[in-house]
This record gives structure tokens, C-alpha cells and sequence, in this order.
């Protein structure tokens, strides 16, 4: 309870009760209500007087403490006082003339003495002293009458005005008493003087601090201007600093550095080898950073493992750094490719890398052309590569592939573009996850119909190409369910069903048609659950197609109007169709539409790493009988898997040719020799490998060359971009040379790669005497195992004898050449110095080769076969190869 609301609380109570007294006339209804609020007031009351009085009893008890304080208080000040006077208000009252002898007092009491002998200090402390104990005493005097008043209170419960009055009089005394007037005014006078001061020293602070502030304010707003001018110069710096980075690092600011070809290999594309963009500055590249060279020749393109399938579109490049030094920039360096226009439908351009002489990978690649290139008709490709201490580049064009990753933890996988294959991958077959790249080739039947070495075949599957972007470590099994045709004497609507099996497993929406189907009551509940069971959609699909193995026309129109209903219309109209062509084929040839019979067989073959055929072991599916399942092996990494139906024993070597027939007439050119022998040396012969269809330019452009006469050209015959002609003499003629056989590598790319020149001669020439020339065969064969014909084949060459006779012209020699050879046939013989080997050597520049040739024909043509004429010859014959303008002499 605060002090001053003891007297307020007594009052509020005063005031409650003197209410209830006036409301003592209430009625009876009201009289319970008004009890209850007494017993309420009085409790409260009751409450309060506790608390008061037992507040005042500890005011009283401390105020007698506090008169106990103040009188012991009263009593120190006195014995203070006491020591005061004891010691007196005069200095040096002890003195001889102050001090003994008779009178002396009286003396003292009637001397008047000087100020100085007036100790004022003592004298003022006993003052202060005296008016400390007046006010103590003044002080009790106020406690006991508050003592009396409490004690008056608690007597008798009552007090009047005048005991408060006569209090606060006494009170009011003792705190005038306090302080005199004189030491009032003074002190108010000091007050104000000081508070003067203070506001004088105040208002000179706040000056100084206002003036201290305004320097403080001043010195921070000129270093706030200084630091937002260094803010605005450092953020401007490095504004500036960013758009420089943005810039450098954007690719469209970058230079584009272009690297020619080397001057003999400046035909392709204006002599453009690759051109490169990339970031400069630190960690970037400059021009002279790194060497490009473009690589056309036949052993240099060996180096890239290419497919059957796949056409080269470009050269080898190959970019390796000047200081050999990794390449190793911020950012990828852009390449761009130059490369040849591939006008063949459903293929797609690939381009593929090999870093570090490491295995050749798939980059990513667009069709991009370099800023500077004006050729409007010119044709690039981009990729961004980094990081490498050697770079070879190749493009290629291939079949379109669908492509899909495998997870390291395996699965299994349908091609959406052909739904009739499904491939399991075992956990662990890839450390990593792998790209799968998955083609189909559908025309494989319809192109092995036209040729007539393959109608006792016939084509299962699809033809299926799968390369893993890493080396499968186990192997891969592979659920192929082939076009069987396993049905005779049936209805027409199951033959047509049968029929378009592989095209409705491909593009049939199995669950819409499947939940049209049961919305029509056409099958059953179990069924259309088992249908949703399934992994995949081929499976969902052949699930389907189970239910009308025994199709009926009722059924064949229930799936026709299912197809049309769920937009499938393309695939009704090929139901329809296929009816028409079973029943016009059946009116006009009778055919019972007999597939796989008792006297053929499924055979599954595959090639692994663009190797020879295999038949392959199969294994049928339980659930589907006419599925297979073969395991691709491990460490295969790409694998090309048909199925062909052949006759019962057939020989696993002839299906493995067959199977190689058919893959290889899928990605071949048709293409022809052309042979001709130079006009004026019959024995000169130059060869190319051409396509058919360039056949006429390429005679023409030989013609131009000096090759007119020859051959007739050989039969067009398929040949794969990179195969290898290899091409042989027989009969009476041989090449002129050190080697014995010829090799062409066909690249569609560059044809002028396919031809060679060389010379030929006569094996025997006793033999044919009675022919009016020396002739032969020029064999030919497409790769290194033995060919069928059109792949293989010959053309005659031959040397008319006249020619033969004359055709190193010695009689054309100039008279001085023939004195000169004639002369040093009869001395170099029998000189021990030179040797006649290392002249004959000196004559031909040291090349051996040349050397053994013209020795040849010299050994043959020297009558006698002495040194002498065997010199003479060799003499005349190197002569006669030499410019007809040359000094020979």
C-alpha cells in the first residue's frame, strides 16, 4: 500500500457507509440484495482498518526509530560543541601575559583584544553546530507531537484540524530553521548565479557541440561524398569490369580464327580446314594457340572406326596445341566442321570426337556457320569442346537413331519406334549411366523381295541397330518378337490381323482402343485388367492382340470402329486395305498365305562391333511363343540384330553371307569401275571407283586427262562408303611395279580417293605370239573376303604389240643421246669406277623402285645379255621416260 492511500482508502470507506446508512429504507423485495452488499462493504471495511492500522503501527515504530537516530545524532553534535568550546575562540590564550598572577582573570575579562587573536573558524563551526543541534531539537519536537497525534489516534479513534495544525506549524518552523533569510537569499542568489553559470556553460556546450557537430557532420558528409564517389567509381569500375567479362565471355564477341587445308587438299569447301571461336584474354586462345590439318587420305580416315551405315561427311580434322600443352579454356571453344550436304531421307547428322587418342565418343552438334564465311551455300557444323591435349573430328551421316539412357542400375527399355523389341539391362552392365542409340530399318523385307538371290529368304524383323555409348561388362538380353506367319487355311480377317501385327504393336493406343473394346463388350473385365498389368506397351499391346488370334469378321469390325473412334484412323484404313490386297492377291494367285512352314526355321543373326554375321541361340518366351529372346554378348558396345526365315540345315555360314548381303545392300552405292590406258603409253593405265550415276563426268574428266582408250566399264555393283577395292592382274600382264595389287577406299565424299594410276607390262613375251597384242585381266573385289559377282569381276587390258615394241621410243632419241648411251655402255663396264648399279641408281634419283623397273625391262630386251647392252638399254629406256625438252646428255 503507497503512503498516501491510507487516508485515501479510510475516506472511500467513509463514503461507502455513510451511503448504506441513507439506504437503511429499503423495501422488503430489495432487502436480500441490500444485505448482501453490507456484508460485502463490511468485509472490505474490515479488511482496510487491518491494513491501516497495521500500517500505522510501522510508521509509529519508525518513527521512533528515527527520533532515537536523531537524538543520538543530537548528542554527537553536542559532545562536538563541547570540544569546540573546551578549546576556545582565542589563539594562543597560554601566553605569559594572559596567563597566571593574581588579577588575571579580571584582566582577561575587561582586555580588549586585536582581530587577529579571534579564531573565526572555530567560532563559525560552533555556530553551524549550534544551529544543527536547534534543528534536531526542533526535529524531535515535530516527531513527538506526530507521536502524540498517532498515539492520540489510536486512544481515543479520533483528531482534530488543530492537532494537524499545530504539526505542520511546528514543521514549517524547523524547516525555516533550516537556513536563515540572509543565507536564503544568499543561497537563492548562488542558485541563480549558478544556474546562470550552468545555462552560460550550457548554451556554450551545446554551441561547441553544435559547432562540433556541424565539423563532425560536415567531415562525415564530405567522407559520405567521398565514399559515393568511390562507390560510384568502384561500382563504374566494375560495371566496366563486367561488361568487359560479359563481352569476352559472350560468343558472339569472340573472333573466329579460319584455318586453311594444306595447299594440295584446297578443293573441299574454298580450302576451309575448321574454323574456331573461343574466349581470349586469360585462360582463352589465340590463333597460333593451336595447328589444324584436314586428313583425306584413306589410311588417314582408317583411323576412325566407321560403320557400314554410316557416310562421311567431312574430313578427319585434327587440332592439337602449338606448345603441346592441354587445351584448357573458361569456357568451350566452338569448332565449326565443314561438311559435304547429305540429300539421303531419314538420316542424321553425327559428329563424333576423340580426345586424347581415347575412344571416339558422341558430342553434341548443330548446324551453325561462322561469322566471315560469305559462301551462302556453305555447310557447318558446331561443337563446343574444352579440355584436351589432342582432338580428332569426324562427321558422319547415318540412319536416324532413337536415343535413351540406361541407368547403372539397369531396367529394361521398348523403342518407342519399334514397340516389337524389348532390351534388359542387368544391374552392373554400366559403371555409369549410358546413352543408348537404337535404329530400326523397316524397308529390310521390301528391298530383299526385289533382288533374286533372296527368294527362297524370307525377313523376320526389322533390321535393328543398338550402340551403347559405353562397353556393356555383361551381357544384354534382347525379347524380339518377329513377323511369323505361322497360319494356313484361316479367315481373311485373322490373316490381316496377323499381317499388321508389328505396325499395331508400334502405334496402336492400346489403353484407349482396349477400354473402347470393353465399353462395347467386345472383351472382358479379366482382360482389360490384364492389358493394364503389363510393363510396357508392346506388351500391352500383344496382350490385346491375343483376344483376335481367332479374329472373325465381327471382331475385324470391332477394332476397325474402336481405331477410327479413338483417332486412330490411319491404322483402320491399313486393316482395310491389307483385306483388299489378301483377297485380290488370293483371286488372282490363289495363295493360301502360307508364312513359316515345317520346312523353313526362325534364325536370329547379329554383327558386333560392325563385325561378321553370327546365328544366334534363341530361346522362346513363355508368354509369347512366337517371341524370341537372344543374349547380346558383353563387351559388344554395338550390335546389328534381323531375323531371317530360312530353309531347315541351311549352312550357319551361308545365313551369316546372307545376313551380311542384306545389311550391306541397305547402306550401299551403286557404283562402277572405269578403266583407261594413257593414249600415247598404252602401258600407263589410270582406275577410279565411281558412282553410276557420275559415271559419263568421271570418263569425261579422264578424257581430258589423256586417258581415252580402255575397257569397257564393268558392271554397276554395291559398294559401303570407306569399303576397299582391291584390284589384281592376271594373265599376260603384270603391274610395273615393286607392289603386285592395288587398293581403292570408295568415299562418297571424296571420290578422286578411288583411283590410281599405274603401269603395266608383259609377263611373257614369247607367249601370244600368234595375238596381234599382249592382253590380260584386271580382277577386281570389293573387300578382303571373296565377293559374288556384281562384286567381284574383270576387264581386259591389253598392249598391242607395235607398241609394245616401240613404246619407250629409242629409235625418237636423239641422235647425241644415242651416241652417249652407246659410249658409256662400252667404258663403264670394264671401269671399276662407278659401279654400274650405283649409276643406274644416280640416273633415277636414287629411287629404288624406278631402278628395279627399267633394270627389268633392260635384262628382257638386251639380246645377248651382256652388261654392255644391258647399260645401253637402261641408258635408253630411262631416256625415254625423261621430257622431251630435257637435256639428257
Amino acid at each position: 500500500m503507497a503512503d498516501i492511500s491510507a487516508l485515501s482508502k479510510i475516506s472511500e470507506r467513509m463514503r461507502i457507509h455513510r451511503r448504506l446508512v441513507n439506504s437503511t429504507d429499503t423495501s422488503t423485495s430489495d432487502l436480500l440484495a441490500f444485505s448482501k452488499e453490507v456484508s460485502s462493504a463490511t468485509k472490505e471495511s474490515t479488511d482496510c482498518v487491518k491494513d491501516v492500522a497495521n500500517y500505522a503501527t510501522r510508521i509509529n515504530e519508525d518513527l521512533a526509530k528515527l527520533r532515537q537516530l536523531i537524538k543520538d545524532f543530537t548528542i554527537q553534535i553536542g559532545d562536538k560543541m563541547k570540544a569546540l568550546a573546551e578549546a576556545g575562540l582565542f589563539k594562543d590564550i597560554s601566553d605569559p601575559p594572559y596567563s597566571g598572577g593574581v588579577g588575571s582573570g579580571n584582566y582577561l575579562a575587561e582586555h580588549r583584544f586585536s582581530s587577529d587573536r579571534f579564531d573565526k573558524q572555530r567560532a563559525e563551526n560552533l555556530v553551524l553546530l549550534q544551529k544543527i543541534a536547534e534543528q534536531q531539537q526542533a526535529l524531535q519536537r515535530v516527531l513527538c507531537e506526530t507521536e502524540g497525534l498517532i498515539t492520540k489516534v489510536e486512544e481515543t479513534g479520533f483528531f482534530t484540524l488543530g492537532d494537524f495544525d499545530n504539526i505542520n506549524g511546528h514543521l514549517n518552523q524547523w524547516i525555516k530553521g533550516l537556513e536563515t533569510a540572509e543565507e536564503r537569499e544568499e543561497r537563492k542568489r548562488q542558485e541563480e548565479e549558478r544556474k546562470q553559470k550552468d545555462e552560460e556553460e550550457k548554451k556554450k556546450k551545446a554551441e561547441e557541440q553544435a559547432k562540433r557537430k556541424a565539423e563532425e557532420q560536415r567531415r562525415k558528409d564530405e567522407e559520405e561524398k567521398r565514399r559515393k564517389e568511390e562507390e560510384e567509381r568502384r561500382k563504374e569500375e566494375q560495371r566496366k569490369k563486367d561488361e568487359e567479362a560479359r563481352a569476352r565471355r559472350n560468343p558472339e564477341k569472340w573472333p573466329t580464327y579460319i584455318y586453311d587445308r594444306q595447299k594440295h587438299h584446297n578443293l573441299f569447301l574454298h580450302g576451309i580446314c575448321c574454323a574456331v571461336s573461343a574466349i581470349t584474354g586469360g585462360q582463352g586462345l589465340e590463333k597460333d594457340d593451336i595447328v589444324c590439318a584436314a586428313l583425306d587420305s584413306h589410311i588417314d580416315l582408317e583411323r576412325y572406326p566407321k560403320n557400314k551405315d554410316e557416310v562421311l561427311i567431312s574430313s578427319l580434322i585434327q587440332i592439337k596445341p602449338t606448345k603441346g600443352k592441354e587445351i584448357k579454356l573458361e569456357l568451350p571453344m566452338k569448332v565449326y566442321i565443314p561438311i559435304a550436304s547429305s540429300s539421303m531421307d531419314n538420316r542424321e547428322t553425327v559428329v563424333k570426337v576423340s580426345m586424347n587418342d581415347q575412344k571416339w565418343r558422341f558430342v553434341d552438334a548443330k548446324e551453325e556457320k561462322p561469322r566471315g564465311i560469305k559462301d551462302r551455300d556453305a555447310l557447318f557444323v558446331l561443337i563446343e569442346i574444352n579440355n584436351f591435349q589432342s582432338l580428332e573430328v569426324i562427321v558422319v551421316s547415318r540412319p536416324k537413331r532413337e536415343n535413351m539412357k540406361v541407368k547403372a542400375a539397369g531396367g529394361s527399355f521398348e523403342p518407342t519406334i519399334d514397340k516389337n523389341v524389348r532390351i534388359i539391362v542387368p544391374s552392373g552392365c554400366f559403371m555409369n549411366d549410358t546413352g543408348v542409340h537404337f535404329k530400326v530399318d523397316k524397308d529390310l523385307a521390301n528391298r530383299a523381295k526385289a533382288e533374286k538371290q533372296f527368294e527362297n529368304i524370307k525377313i523376320a524383323t526389322s533390321l535393328h541397330g543398338i550402340e551403347f555409348d559405353d562397353e556393356n561388362l555383361q551381357n544384354i538380353e534382347m525379347e524380339i518378337y518377329p513377323d511369323l506367319h505361322k497360319i494356313k487355311n484361316v479367315s481373311t480377317h485373322q490373316k490381316v490381323i496377323e499381317k499388321c501385327r508389328n505396325k499395331l504393336v508400334t502405334d496402336m493406343s492400346v489403353i484407349h482402343i482396349a477400354t473402347r473394346l470393353h465399353k462395347d463388350g467386345k472383351i472382358q473385365d479379366e482382360c482389360l485388367e490384364d492389358i493394364k498389368s503389363k510393363k510396357t506397351e508392346g506388351m500391352k499391346a500383344r496382350r490385346l492382340l491375343e483376344e483376335f488370334k481367332n479374329c472373325d469378321a465381327d471382331q475385324f469390325t470391332a477394332i476397325t470402329e474402336a481405331l477410327e473412334k479413338e483417332n486412330q484412323g490411319h491404322l483402320a484404313k491399313l486393316l482395310k486395305k491389307t483385306m483388299e490386297d489378301i483377297k485380290n492377291e488370293e483371286a488372282n494367285t490363289g495363295s493360301d498365305f502360307v508364312g513359316e512352314s515345317d520346312n523353313m526355321e526362325l534364325q536370329m543373326v547379329t554383327s558386333s562391333q560392325h563385325g561378321d554375321w553370327t546365328v544366334m541361340k534363341k530361346e522362346s518366351l513363355k508368354d509369347f511363343p512366337d517371341g524370341v529372346v537372344i543374349s547380346l554378348p558383353a563387351k559388344g558396345g554395338t550390335f546389328d540384330i534381323m531375323g531371317l526365315i530360312v530353309p531347315k540345315g541351311m549352312d550357319n555360314k551361308a545365313i551369316s553371307r546372307i545376313a551380311d548381303l542384306l545389311y550391306r545392300q541397305s547402306y550401299q552405292f551403286d557404283a562402277k569401275l572405269i578403266v583407261r590406258q594413257s593414249d600415247t603409253d598404252p602401258s600407263h593405265c589410270l582406275v577410279r571407283c565411281v558412282e553410276n550415276d557420275k559415271s559419263i563426268d568421271a570418263a569425261d574428266t579422264m578424257k581430258k586427262q589423256g586417258f581415252q582408250k580402255g575397257p569397257p566399264d564393268s558392271p554397276v555393283f554395291g559398294i559401303c562408303d570407306g569399303e576397299e577395292i582391291i584390284i589384281k592382274l592376271e594373265g599376260n600382264l603384270t603391274l610395273d611395279a615393286d607392289y603386285k595389287v592395288v587398293r581403292l577406299k570408295y568415299y562418297n565424299l571424296n571420290p578422286e580417293s578411288a583411283s590410281a594410276s599405274f603401269k603395266i607390262d608383259v609377263h611373257n613375251k614369247k607367249a601370244q605370239s600368234e595375238a596381234k597384242a599382249f592382253s590380260g585381266e584386271l580382277r577386281y573385289n570389293v573387300g578382303g573376303v571373296d565377293q559374288g559377282p556384281p562384286r567381284c569381276g574383270s576387264v581386259v587390258l591389253s598392249i598391242p604389240k607395235d607398241e609394245e615394241l616401240h613404246r619407250f621410243a629409242p629409235l625418237t632419241l636423239d641422235v647425241p643421246v644415242k651416241v652417249a648411251a652407246k659410249y658409256l655402255a662400252y667404258q663403264l663396264p670394264i671401269r671399276p669406277t662407278p659401279n654400274l648399279d650405283d649409276f643406274y641408281l644416280s640416273l633415277v634419283d636414287n629411287s629404288r623402285s624406278k631402278y628395279r623397273s627399267i633394270k627389268t625391262r633392260a635384262d628382257k630386251e638386251a639380246e645377248t645379255g651382256t652388261a654392255r647392252e644391258i647399260c645401253e638399254v637402261f641408258i635408253k629406256n630411262w631416256a625415254s621416260q625423261r621430257p622431251k625438252n630435257e637435256n639428257k646428255v
